[in-house]
Parts: structure tokens; sequence; C-alpha cells
């Protein structure tokens, strides 16, 4: 452990006292790998395309977060120094970063999120992210799929490298830049024929882990109807969190027409975090997850609103979706007092 002490003396009651911030390892790997991620990404949004220097800075910097991801877990277990206030924050990269993979694949494929394909595939890692959590919910087990989170950070990494050095031009564009077929009057090319298929992957797999969480409440008649002990859970509480996550798309989509393509990019960001942190909330203090919330109220704003109010600009619902889910986790930290980490003695003379 890291500490940091700050002594105060006073005469008051004839005592010293010893205010003692700790600060965990682990938390300091999580925080360091999002501002990795967060420097890459600000890369990828200043350059339209992503290539040479800037590529392979990207990669490194993905790498990083990568390591510390991977990292700050382990540690907090070998340690023992884990808690929900470090479980949440974690989370929230996370979420976060998820958007984050998708502006990079987005660059360094020439795709942009004005695009059907942009749209689709941000939209459904976003919703296979929060599945991926409901399973940790409902069954006690976070069902990552096949093709595992870590794979799919390394692949990305690897596209950086071949941008890097100069091969996506000739791989992406010449040879998988060549018509295939043509389908209902649009030409196909190898590339089109790589996005669909990573698309339908990720729809697959939000439809995956459904059946999973289904199966599971299928073959345990008394945890369906919620009767087993301490488990607020059931199947119709799974079936509300599925029809939130089917209105965050349509109302994404809304929100897609409305802005420009970096406010409904951040926007959605914001609102996909907010929805998975209060999954993961409704996990560590067993409360139901609520059915309607801030976030759904400021995107459907968004979607009838948009940019259309004078002086006013769309970057004001994306404000005000961070400061909502800022406050929703500040509002929750009461429930987390047993993690806080600045504590207060008194030493006497």
């Amino acid at each position: 452990m890291l500490f940091a002490h700050v002594i105060l003396f006073g005469n008051v009651h004839r005592s010293t006292f010893l205010i003692r911030i700790r600060i965990s390892i682990y938390r300091t790997c999580t925080v360091s790998g999002f501002a990795f991620s967060s420097v890459a990404f600000a890369i990828v949004k200043s350059n339209a395309v992503l290539e040479g220097q800037s590529a392979l800075l990207v990669a490194f910097l993905l790498f990083c977060y990568q390591t510390c991801d991977g990292t700050d877990g382990k540690q907090a277990r070998n340690t023992k120094s884990g808690s929900p206030i470090g479980e949440i924050v974690d989370h929230g990269v996370d979420a976060l970063v998820t958007s984050w993979y998708a502006a990079v694949i987005m660059s360094v494929t020439s795709t942009t999120f004005s695009e059907e394909y942009g749209f689709w595939f941000l939209t459904l890692a976003q919703c296979a992210f929060v599945a991926s959590q409901l399973t940790l919910l409902h069954i006690g087990k976070q069902f990552i799929g096949q093709f595992d989170s870590q794979e799919g950070q390394v692949f990305v990494q690897g596209l950086c490298l071949l941008s890097g050095f100069g091969l996506r031009s000739y791989l992406w564009d010449d040879v998988l830049g060549r018509e295939l077929f043509t389908l209902g009057g649009h030409p196909w090319e190898g590339r089109d024929v790589i996005l669909s298929a990573a698309i339908l992957q990720m729809g697959r797999s939000v439809l995956a882990y459904g059946y999973d969480i289904v199966s599971f409440y299928s073959s345990n008649k008394a945890i369906a109807k919620g009767k087993a002990a301490k488990k607020i859970e059931s199947v119709r509480s799974f079936a509300y969190q599925a029809t939130q996550l089917c209105i965050f798309v349509l109302l994404s989509r809304a929100c897609y027409h409305r802005l420009e393509q970096w406010q409904w990019f951040f926007l959605s960001s914001f609102a996909i975090a907010d929805l998975s942190n209060r999954v993961l909330v409704s996990r560590v203090v067993c409360v139901p997850t609520p059915w309607f919330t801030k976030c759904f109220g400021i995107m459907i704003l968004a979607a009838f609103v948009g940019n259309d109010i004078k002086n006013v600009s769309g970057w004001v619902w994306v404000a005000a979706m961070a400061a909502s889910h800022t406050g929703y986790l500040i509002t929750r930290l009461r429930l987390f007092a047993t993690a806080l980490e600045i504590r207060l003695f008194s030493i006497p003379h």
C-alpha cells in the first residue's frame, strides 16, 4: 500500500489528530488505465484516419490500458484491499472504454459513426457490455462469450500496429476493398462483409447472454419466481432490464439523427455507463434495478429537441447526462460506507 500521511498538531483536548488517506495500488492501476485509454481516444478523435506514428502510439497506450485493467483486480484480491467503491470505479471505466475501443476500430477501418456500420457497431458493443453484466447479476457468473474481451483488445492493438507500419491501406483498401458480389443493387466489398460479420457477432452475443439468463431461471423454478432467500432478481426483473436495453437502442437511434456525430457518441457512452453501473449497484447492495432512470429522460429530451434551441448546443445534453450519472454515484456512496478510505484517529499525549 501507498500511504499519504498528513499530521496536524493542535492543543484541542491535548490531542494530535492524524488523517490517513490510503491510496490503493489497484485503484491507481484503474485510474492510470483510464488515462491511457482516454489519451488514445483523444488521438483517434483528432485524426480522421489512424495511421503512422499516431497509430503506433495508440497501440502502445491500449496495451498499457489492457495491462492495468488486467492487473487491478488481481492486485486487489491478492492484497485483500478490494472495495465496492473500487469495483464501481473499475466498472465505470470499462463501460466508457468500450466506446473508446469502438472509436479506435472505426478509425482504423476508415469508417465513421455517420455511417450505419458506425451506429450499429457502437450500440451493439454497448449492449453486449451491459448484457454481460446482467449474467453476473442474475446467474452469479459473468459470461464473456467465445471471443474474450482480452483477445478483442489484442486484435485492436494488432490493427493499430498494421496501420502504423503502413499495411492498413494495402490490406483494407486494396485487398478487402475489392467488390465481391452485389446484393439488392448494392455492391458488397470484402470490408463490408467483415464489418457486417462483426456487428452480427455482437448482436448474437447479446441474444446469447439473454438466452443463458432465461435458461438459468427455467432450470430453477423457485428462483425464477423470486422465492429464493435474499434473491431480489427474477425472470420478470430481467424482462424489465431487457426492455431497458431495447429502449436505449431506440432512443440512441433517435438521438443519432438529431445530434451531431460526437454529441451522440458521448451521450450514448455516458448513458450506457449509467445503466451498467446501476446493475452493479443492484448486485453489490442488493436493491432492485430501477425501471425508469434519468438517463432515459435526458435522451428523450435530446431526441425531441436536439440542436433546435437557439444559442444552446447539443453538448448540453451530454453535460446533463454526465452530471446525472455523477450525481447518482455520489448519492450512492453512503451505501459503501465500509469502503471509505479517509479515517480520523485521535492520539492522546
